[in-house]
């Protein structure tokens, strides 16, 4: 039984990202995402000084806003680290 196509006229696929390895782009995403929950994290910043500003001597409220601060502050911490660990391993890969 022929087939209902000619095997000449089939398009070939093109790799849409070029020529890039795939450490790179691994990376690249990795990188973009890190760089998306460090912004997060600093947000969440601002918002326990705005929070700490608030709270007019409230010990709760500073306590609650100062809470958030060291937090937010060891998860960009974790997020500086995870970018130098990551950026190493990348390079070793290499």
């Amino acid at each position: 039984m022929p087939l209902p196509y000619n095997i000449n006229d089939i398009t070939p696929l093109t790799n849409p990202v070029g020529d890039v390895e795939v450490s790179f782009l691994i990376g690249s995403i990795v990188k973009y995402i890190l760089g998306v929950v460090g912004s997060i994290a600093l947000m969440i910043i601002v918002y326990a000084g705005i929070k700490f500003m608030n709270a007019r001597g409230n010990p709760e409220q500073v306590k609650s806003a100062t809470q958030i601060m060291l937090w937010a502050g060891l998860g960009l911490a974790m997020i500086f680290f995870s970018y130098l660990i990551l950026n190493y391993v990348i390079e070793a890969i290499k």
